[in-house]
């Protein structure tokens, strides 16, 4: 996909989303160095924002010049320096280095370099003259031997891809001329972080692993697709969702979890960090809080209960004092008879001849008992008790 077209699906993208739009500075032919007396043109690009913006451009940070293109002809060293664009809404762009070079040889690089671009580096001899052989390097390493092709492919770019080239090239009459230049390749999307939702996961939990990344800014129309990995072993091929949910078994789920992230067509890839899910019925705080606040409860109900059940049954059921809090302290039993003095004798019955004795038995137990801890028998006055007939 061209830069241009990357640039449009992203400027309808922020325009959807109601943000603001930051302008990006392109170069046509796509090179960064150019000899005097070339021509080159710089673009102000924002996509299609569906509305009218007016342009300013700026060299070393002074104004230049107004429109959305601007073009510089018959290019001299003087036109050499860092260029911007602004639009009217107050978006500047990021600052671009244009090298005009008065020379034999140029090494020329892209403006811009993502993973998984295709480009082509060029060593360019001074326009008049007549070009021989070419030879590259890299890192001072030759990548490719004499040839009479000035262009060098390098397909789907990567970190690897970084580094200094060189080129050397035959110019008549002048002989060997050669050049250098930096290539640094942008990361296209962030390192994925694998996350689980809940933190803390039990069995019967629904489980949701979210694989996440973030696209550069100029490449945000960018297709990513997402799989996700337990073990080693697939659990959710490539799909463009970047969740996988499931419910969790400890025994089938446990295990150490990775995503993965590509791009479907220049085959972009990237892996999370493993993610080890180890969960269990103890595995959670919150169960073991909530039983453990339930039997708490319970057992505060229940002491109160008893409590009160017990204070209810010494008010209907008062306790005797023992006999610590006073030897006489009475239990009695009490067996008695009530006298009526003026009942006659029934005529069926013997008269009373003053021999008969009425007795009152007192049965005091814990007299008995203090008296025994004290050495001393009972005597019979003090338990029978001879009341006169009348």
């Amino acid at each position: 996909m061209s830069m241009k077209t990357s640039l449009l699906l992203l400027g309808l993208a922020l325009i959807q989303e109601g943000a603001a739009i930051r302008p990006v500075v392109t170069f046509t032919p796509d090179y960064r160095k150019i000899f005097i007396s070339e021509n080159i043109t710089m673009t102000c690009d924002v996509g299609s924002i569906g509305e009218e913006l007016r342009y300013r451009w700026y060299k070393n940070r002074k104004y230049v010049y107004n429109g959305k293109s601007y073009t510089i002809q018959y290019a001299g060293s003087s036109q050499s320096g860092s260029y911007q664009c602004e639009t009217s809404n107050g978006e500047r762009s990021d600052p671009v280095t244009l090298d005009v070079i008065n020379g034999w040889v140029l090494l020329q690089i892209p403006l811009y370099a993502y993973e998984g671009d295709d480009i082509k580096i060029r060593c360019h001899h001074y326009p008049g003259y007549n070009g021989g052989q070419t030879r590259f390097y890299k890192d001072n390493r030759v990548i490719r031997d004499w040839t009479y092709n000035e262009e060098y492919y390098i397909g789907n770019v990567d970190r690897k891809t970084t580094g200094t080239y060189r080129c050397i090239k035959e110019v008549y009459p002048s002989r060997w001329h050669q050049d250098e230049a930096s290539i640094s390749v942008k990361d296209l999307f962030s390192p994925p972080v694998l996350t689980v939702s809940p933190e803390l996961v039990i069995d019967g939990d629904t489980m949701t692993l979210s694989c996440d990344t973030n696209l550069s800014d100029y490449r945000q129309d960018t297709d990513l697709q997402y799989a996700f990995y337990r073990d080693g072993r697939t659990v959710q091929g490539f799909t463009s969702s970047n969740k996988y949910q499931v419910l969790f078994i400890q025994k089938e789920n446990s295990g150490n979890y990775t995503c993965e992230i590509r791009t479907p067509t220049s085959g972009v890839k990237k892996e999370s960090q493993r993610l080890h899910i180890q969960g269990s019925r103890g595995s959670s705080i919150m169960p073991i809080l909530s039983v453990s606040l339930g039997l708490l409860l319970l057992i505060i109900i229940f002491t109160l209960l008893c409590v009160a059940y017990q204070c209810r049954s010494s008010e209907n059921n008062p306790q005797p004092t023992t006999a610590a809090d006073n030897d006489y302290s009475t239990q009695v039993e009490l067996n008695y008879t009530v006298l009526d003095p003026t009942r006659r004798p029934r005529a069926d019955l013997p008269q009373d001849n003053g021999s008969n004795v009425v007795y009152a038995e007192v049965n005091s137990k814990a007299k008995h008992q203090v008296k025994a801890s004290h050495g001393t028998s009972d005597t019979s006055a003090d338990i029978y008790q001879n009341i006169s007939s009348y």
